[in-house]
């Protein structure tokens, strides 16, 4: 829905932009129409799918994920409930709008870089990950719903592996 680029802020401090592709809401529009369409019949009706309420709820759920002003604050929230060991970027809610959102930039390596890691290092990024999941779930009561590679980055910090946690949309 959006894409990120490195930028530069006026006092110098490197920051992360979100920016809204141009004509997205439109085209999510389109297809929510198109899903619409799709007959609550055959396997969906025998098996007693409320295929309207899963559009509702997926109508829902993009409405969110388009408002950059939710994910700012959602994000904010897991930053102040983050335990150690975890980075969440800072916002800057000054610079931030709908379709435009600006965070710290936080370096990383991806989560692939450490295969070729020790065998003590990656047991440490395993138990980091694990901590981190059960945490958000018992502790935090946010948890992070698009946890894929490219929303994680690790390094190495004072107190050991750090993980950075990018993308609260």
């Amino acid at each position: 829905l959006g894409q990120v680029h490195r930028a530069f802020l006026q006092d110098g401090r490197m920051v992360a932009i979100k920016v809204q592709y141009p004509g997205i809401r439109d085209e999510v529009e389109l297809a929510l129409a198109a899903l619409s369409l799709v007959p609550e019949a055959g396997p969906l009706r025998r098996h007693g799918m409320d295929l309207d309420h899963h559009r509702r709820m997926l109508r829902s759920t993009l409405e969110q994920e388009l408002d950059y002003g939710i994910e700012a604050a959602t994000q904010q929230r897991a930053r102040l409930l983050a335990g150690p060991g975890v980075v969440v970027p800072r916002i800057h809610g000054e610079h931030c709008r709908r379709t435009i959102l600006v965070e710290d930039w936080e370096d990383g390596l991806p989560i692939e870089d450490a295969i070729g890691w020790t065998q003590e290092d990656r047991d440490a990024v395993g138990a980091a990950l694990v901590r981190r999941f059960l945490r958000q779930t018992l502790r935090e009561g946010l948890l992070h719903g698009d946890p894929h590679p490219g929303n994680l980055r690790l390094r190495r910090g004072a107190t050991g592996i750090e993980i950075v946690q990018y993308d609260y949309g």
